[in-house]
């Protein structure tokens, strides 16, 4: 008997490093490309301790199904991959994900516990990841002119969306400490994160940033008559202040250039240049799908497949932005059945239906966002994060409105 408490305390405490070593990955992905070997650390622990919780924990049908699925395709993948691989780092995105998300949706209690046991980590994350962008701020390295005439903060990445999602992460545990402590400092520390997205010049992340704020909002009102008669203000001063950021010239330079219309407006027209061409290369990797075999269509065309389908469209190697058609191309629709599967059933234990209707379609919106016009699943800062977001949003209604939740673990005497 003992023992088995034993065994059971033991495989907790791998859980509680599991998620804190994924709690560093805002951190990690900060940091200059010198310094990847940090974030492939932070990767390789992750997963090394994803595999063993997985090992131990109990497991039914559809855990079994979605294990076994996600090995399938990756040596299906790999099978179909004849040239040397483009991105090497796409033999592990997808199989991370299905294996986290898979193992989150059997073992949610985790995510929550780690709110309750790791609020003093999770506030050292957010001190030592303010104290690097605030250093960072002195550097010229930290702002790039990547579109039309302005410069953009990218901190230390030397990449828009590194930065971005690294800032996503950080406003999402804003968001979780302000629900779990009551505490005003954390609605105003978000104020950092987000003002990092509009300096970033990402335009996805800042929407989903912006749809994480609403959520904050309606948090931080105990009164919700007051969310609902000031929430279209703040969308409105949300968008506003995008006119006198770098944001403004992001748009623009999409569509103009030097005062004319740019080379993208002319071949693709108006949709395709502020999409930044993505309407063009998302209908030639359809049309690749749309040629293939039966089995290619089902199981998809190998690793390299939608960079070389970009390259051809493009010039150059990179994914599809979109994660339907990168996984249609790469694992075929019993890939993206298994993907949408597995989103399914983590919306169905993390989303009960008792909450309100609006606020769920935020949450989701902010998944569907990301995965239909940047990606999702390969940004790995970003994809890791969302279960975190959607343990939050659930402890919202965990407690009375206004009231700090009190989760089970507490209750027992536990963290």
């Amino acid at each position: 008997m003992e023992y088995g408490w034993m065994r059971i305390r033991m495989g907790e405490k791998i859980e509680q490093w599991m998620y804190r070593a994924m709690l560093l990955f805002p951190i990690g992905t900060l940091l200059p490309s010198r310094f990847s070997i940090l974030n492939k650390g932070i990767f390789g622990i992750s997963f090394l301790l994803l595999l063993y919780q997985i090992a131990k924990s109990r497991k039914g049908k559809w855990e079994w199904i979605v294990y076994g699925a996600a090995v399938f395709l990756q040596i299906a993948a790999f099978v179909q991959t004849k040239t040397p691989l483009h991105n090497g780092n796409e033999r592990f995105y997808f199989l991370f994900f299905l294996l986290f998300f898979g193992y989150v949706v059997g073992n949610r209690e985790g995510l929550f516990a780690c709110w309750t046991k790791d609020r003093g980590y999770i506030q050292a994350v957010l001190a030592v990841w303010a104290l690097i962008v605030g250093v960072s701020l002195f550097f010229p390295s930290s702002y790039q002119n990547i579109w039309g005439t302005e410069y953009y903060f990218v901190s230390f990445t030397g990449q828009a969306a590194r930065f971005a999602s690294s800032a996503f992460f950080v406003l999402v545990l804003c968001f979780g400490m302000f629900v779990r402590e009551r505490k005003k400092r954390y609605a105003i520390g978000s104020i950092v994160p987000v003002a990092c997205l509009y300096l970033s010049g990402s335009r996805t992340y800042l929407g989903i940033g912006m749809l994480v704020v609403l959520l904050l909002w309606y948090a931080l009102w105990r009164d919700k008559k007051i969310f609902y008669w000031t929430v279209v203000p703040l969308l409105a001063g949300l968008v506003l202040l995008m006119g006198v950021s770098v944001m403004k010239d992001k748009w623009e330079s999409a569509i103009y250039e030097n005062g004319e219309k740019t080379d993208n407006y002319e071949l693709y027209g108006f949709l395709g240049a502020l999409s930044n061409s993505r309407t063009a290369f998302w209908n030639a990797g359809w049309d690749e799908y749309e040629e293939m075999n039966l089995p290619g269509k089902l199981l998809g065309g190998g690793y390299n497949l939608p960079y070389e389908v970009f390259y051809e469209s493009m010039g150059v190697y990179t994914w599809m932005h979109n994660d339907f058609l990168q996984i249609l191309l790469i694992y075929g629709a019993v890939g993206l059945a298994i993907y949408v599967a597995v989103m399914r059933a983590l919306f169905g234990q993390m989303l009960p239906r008792t909450i309100p209707v609006f606020l769920r379609a935020i949450v989701v919106g902010v998944w569907l966002l990301n995965a239909c016009w940047n990606m999702f699943y390969t940004y790995t800062c970003a994809m890791v994060c969302y279960p975190f977001l959607l343990a939050a949003f659930q402890m919202m209604f965990a407690a009375p409105q206004g009231e700090r939740p009190v989760l089970k673990w507490e209750r027992i005497g536990v963290g």
